[in-house]
């Protein structure tokens, strides 16, 4: 089981891959540029001439995961990962759950460590885990109606 998820896929296309990079590049704001109205476009990143990397542009859970695909032909791999904004915060909030963990350890409060441990799976299981889940498919949702996929299948990650 891996600390921080992600997913792999192999996607067929409806159309060619340099048309679906079209569509993308229009749906996709760059990220080098700055603007205060993220609402005109679905992703936020760069996409180049046979790839992409970028994440959605909602202000809560746009940063939550990032997208980032490769295509040849009608063919295309698309992986998905946790961002890293995301990882930091995640670490942060076990290292100060783990350091009350060793401040009650020290002041023999051992009653309070089974609530810290069951913060720490609460975060990892529902925050990480079951977040990444949602944000991911509502991320290819919206990939899906740019550049019309016509077969995903999830890949093992090695």
């Amino acid at each position: 089981m891996r600390l921080f998820p992600q997913k792999k896929y192999s996607i067929e296309l409806e159309k060619e891959s340099k048309v679906a990079i079209l569509e993308l590049k229009k749906r996709t704001l760059s990220k080098e540029k700055y603007v205060s109205d993220w609402k005109n476009q679905t992703f936020i990143g760069k996409v180049g001439k046979n790839e992409f990397e970028m994440k959605l542009s909602k202000y809560l859970y746009g940063e939550y995961c990032v997208f980032k695909g490769k295509f040849e032909n009608k063919n295309g791999i698309l992986e998905i990962r946790t961002s890293r904004t995301v990882k930091i915060i995640f670490v942060s909030i076990i290292i100060f759950i783990l350091s009350g963990i060793i401040i009650s350890i020290f002041q023999n409060k051992l009653t309070t460590i089974p609530y810290a441990v069951l913060n720490i799976l609460v975060f990892k299981f529902i925050f990480m885990d079951l977040g990444f889940k949602l944000v991911s498919k509502f991320g290819i949702k919206k990939l899906n109606e740019i550049i019309d996929i016509k077969e995903i299948k999830q890949e093992k990650i090695k």
